[in-house]
């Protein structure tokens, strides 16, 4: 009986000595904390940035009743991004505008001709909210010694634009005695590759191609003398159309 308190006051002591090494902390544990530390510090490095790219350029209609429309026709638009999650993802939001005519010759009779003989030229606004992405192809700085620009390492980049698209078209003469066409909305998809060419921290060049898949739809309006809604021309009217878009970035 002597020997329990011995053996009692031995096992307290070893368990404090064991407490007082720690217990040891699995691989699997310890790794994962490395990968909570690894993510901690690079989104502590990254910064996020913005973008404001204005543009003007050439759409090429797929549809050959639409003239091409140019720079002297009015072709604008501006997309503003923020740069979201890590590098090189952008998400932002895109207004274009383009004046379109009508191309010479397309049958304009209001039972038989095509839809597009009815107008003479339409306005399409399109908006769309897109995604980008960022590959720099290499790693050249601008050279502070050296005068006047000197161009970072070009960044190809591409996305993916989705939004609507939205027309006004206007009447030729002889449907507007009887007929006004009512605005038209339609959904539009516009997949993007191009080259960004940075010569300054927060300024560059940048030229993009684009596609712009919008669903044939029926132009709709009323007619003058009752207000009654009907559907104008007695084809659908395709809008979809290249586009070739270049412009001045800013990066802040």
């Amino acid at each position: 009986m002597s020997r329990f308190p011995g053996l009692c006051v031995l096992t307290c002591w070893s368990f404090l000595a064991f407490l007082s090494l720690g217990c040891p902390i699995p691989a699997s544990a310890a790794d994962d904390q490395d990968d909570i530390e690894g993510q901690v510090e690079r989104s502590m490095m990254f910064t996020q940035h913005a973008r404001i790219d204005p543009k003007t350029g050439f759409r090429i209609p797929i549809n050959d009743k639409i003239d091409i429309a140019t720079p002297a026709d009015i072709v604008t638009g501006i997309q503003a991004a923020f740069e979201a999650i890590d590098r090189g993802i952008w998400f932002g939001l895109e207004f274009d505008y383009s004046l379109f005519q009508i191309a010479s010759g397309v049958n304009p009779d209001l039972v038989t001709g095509d839809t597009e003989g009815l107008m003479t030229e339409f306005d399409r606004y399109d908006i769309l909210f897109t995604f980008d992405y960022d590959i720099p192809l290499g790693d050249h700085l601008p050279d502070v010694e050296k005068s006047g620009f000197d161009f970072y390492s070009p960044v190809f980049t591409f996305g993916l634009g989705l939004g609507a698209a939205i027309i006004n078209a206007a009447e030729t003469d002889a449907a507007r005695e009887t007929r006004k066409f009512d605005p038209e909305y339609a959904f539009l998809a516009r997949p993007t590759v191009g080259f960004r060419f940075p010569f300054h921290e927060n300024m560059g060049l940048f030229a993009q191609a684009s596609y712009d898949f919008v669903p044939e739809f029926q132009m709709e309006g009323v007619l003058r003398q009752t207000d009654e809604k009907v559907e104008i021309g007695s084809t659908k009217v395709d809008i979809s159309c290249f586009n070739f878009f270049f412009g001045l970035s800013f990066t802040f």
